[in-house]
This record gives C-alpha cells, sequence and structure tokens, in this order.
C-alpha cells in the first residue's frame, strides 16, 4: 500500500518539477514543423496523419474560427443543450477541403486536433455531428469522412471542446487570445495551420 503511495507521490512530484521547469507541458513536436497562415491553402501531399495513413489528393483551407460560450453555440445551432454536462467554451474551425486528385478521394476527419503551445484539444463528434448536414443520422465517429469527386470542394465545421479542466484559471479566462494551430499532418512533416 505505501509502496505504490509512494511511487504516485514521486511521479506528481516529479510532474511538478517539469511544470515549473520549463514553465508548462510543452506539446513537443518530433518531426520538422511548417506553419501556414490563416486563409492560406495547404496542401496534404504525401506526409501522414495519426491515423498513419498517407492522404494524398487533399488541400486544406481554413476560412474562419469562432469561440463561443456553450449556451450561445446551442442558440445558434438551434441544438438541445439539456443532454450536455460540461459548462465549456466552443471552438468551431470552418474548413475547405478540396480534392485535389484526379479520381474521387475520400478521408475521415477523426483525427483533427487543434494545438496550442501547451495543449490540445481533439474532434467533438457529437457536436460535429450536429451541425454538418454531411453527417446523416446514424453516423457513429469511426464513419466520420468526407468523400469527394476530383477538384471538388466542400466546406465543413469542426467542433472542438474547450473544457476549463484543460487550461490553467488564467489561460482559460483568456483562451479568445491563445494561439492555436490547427494540425493537418504529423509526418516526415508536421504541418500546421495557424489560425488564432
Amino acid at each position: 500500500m505505501y509502496k505504490y503511495f509512494a511511487i504516485v507521490l514521486i511521479a506528481v512530484l516529479l510532474l511538478i518539477r517539469i511544470y515549473f521547469l520549463n514553465g508548462s507541458f510543452k506539446v513537443n513536436y518530433y518531426y520538422p514543423r511548417k506553419i501556414y497562415n490563416y486563409n492560406e491553402s495547404v496542401d496534404v501531399g504525401n506526409n501522414k496523419y495519426a491515423d498513419c495513413k498517407t492522404h494524398e489528393g487533399w488541400n486544406f483551407q481554413i476560412m474562419s474560427s469562432e469561440i463561443y460560450e456553450l449556451n450561445d453555440f446551442c442558440r445558434e445551432y438551434k441544438i438541445d443543450d439539456s443532454d450536455i454536462l460540461d459548462d465549456k467554451k466552443i471552438l468551431e474551425v470552418n474548413i475547405r477541403l478540396t480534392n485535389t486528385s484526379n479520381k474521387i478521394n475520400s478521408i475521415g476527419i477523426n483525427f483533427f486536433q487543434v494545438l496550442g503551445v501547451d495543449w490540445y484539444q481533439t474532434l467533438d463528434f457529437e457536436l460535429t455531428h450536429r451541425i454538418n448536414e454531411l453527417f446523416y443520422e446514424n453516423c457513429h465517429e469511426e464513419n466520420m469522412g468526407i468523400s469527394l469527386y476530383p477538384n471538388d470542394s466542400y466546406d465543413i465545421k469542426l467542433i472542438y471542446d474547450l473544457n476549463e479542466w484543460s487550461f490553467s484559471k488564467k489561460k482559460y479566462k483568456n483562451i479568445d487570445k491563445e494561439k492555436m494551430y490547427f494540425e493537418i499532418t504529423i509526418m516526415p512533416e508536421n504541418k500546421l495551420i495557424y489560425f488564432r
């Protein structure tokens, strides 16, 4: 019993030490990073994403982004929020996906995440599903993707939870001033779009 307590205590002390030495739990990047600007058109190329697949023939462009209070977001999209338990802020990222290949092409959206200097957020499948007409009623998170004809584009709204417990109190209070990046690929080149 004391052995487990001692291990947990050492781990907690080590994390506190790392936090105070580094100033945060900074997100590290293992591959060369290429950062694109807001509204810049970014080609995936032969890079891979978190699903370890190459998604050649796709182009990403962030059209806009908005941070909402949960109640305002639900009012905007006429969503019944009685089944949403967390009080949180919502990040909406509007992306234009373009199929640049010469064939019908598909891509899953499950793995796209938003990064900060010392945090990241994954997609809120439920809210993304609720506000995009593309996804049908019985769509599950493993099916969330899009297929397009050659040279066709589609604008999609991706939703991310900004839960208070994911940030320090000071950061959460000023979340609208936080630097944010949309991660497109991770290897061999880590492509990100700086959008806030």
